[in-house]
């Protein structure tokens, strides 16, 4: 579930999702407000923000409930982002699955994405303190008593997934592990229709691909935290 969850005493914080469609011949301009309002993509209730951007080769539409569409030739993404972001606020999967209902059913697919983020605060250490590998790792590289910022990017390969996360640590007064990941599935070389239910499937099973997520950032985060 994308929700606030504890698990092994750690809680994660979603703070957003994306879902990324790769299907062939897109025109970016013609996701416009009125297309993605008439089309009940977007709900009518929704504030769009300015500046709209309607270009041939990109259009982005972003609303004041921090959920965004953006387009090129080759991708279009339905982006939300919100703190904390509960599953019962979630859009994007059904917003996806809105406008994969109105492509031509000849409609050809390279690849389907979630992208879930996330931040699990960083504990303290008995001096005060808090600390996790990247910070540590961060200090060994001082130069001119200026620390470096420091992130790591882990990739795995998992049940039909190419799972990228990124990791980086905030510098608040409460400093945070903030994880972006990129969950990837291509789409195999058969008939457009068989193409389709994959892309809707995986789109349909998000929770699950944020599940894996889930668990993966809480492994980091033990690891990353843990005494030598």
């Amino acid at each position: 579930m994308l929700r606030n969850s504890e698990n092994d005493a750690v809680t994660v914080e979603h703070t957003g999702l994306a879902v990324l469609l790769r299907p062939s011949n897109i025109e970016p301009s013609s996701l416009n407000p009125d297309f993605l309002r008439y089309n009940q993509i977007a709900d009518a209730e929704w504030t769009v923000e300015t500046p709209v951007i309607l270009r041939p080769g990109f259009s982005r539409v972003r609303y004041d409930n921090g959920v965004s569409v953006s387009a090129s030739p080759e991708q279009v993404t339905f982006t939300q982002v919100k703190r904390p972001l509960e599953i019962e606020d979630v859009e994007c999967p059904s917003m996806a699955l809105r406008f994969l209902s109105l492509l031509p059913s000849r409609a050809e697919f390279n690849s389907v994405g979630i992208e879930p983020r996330a931040r699990i605060q960083l504990p303290a250490k008995g001096d005060g303190q808090r600390h996790s590998v990247l910070s540590d790792f961060s200090q060994k590289f001082v130069f001119e008593d200026v620390p470096p910022r420091v992130q790591a990017r882990l990739s795995y390969n998992l049940d039909g997934r190419l799972i990228t996360v990124y990791v980086g640590e905030s510098s608040d007064e409460l400093p945070d592990l903030r994880f972006n990941a990129h969950i990837h599935k291509d789409v195999s070389r058969q008939d457009q229709t068989a193409q389709m239910e994959f892309v809707r499937t995986t789109i349909e099973s998000w929770n699950q691909d944020v599940q894996v997520f889930d668990r993966l950032i809480t492994q980091f985060y033990h690891k990353s935290t843990s005494g030598p």
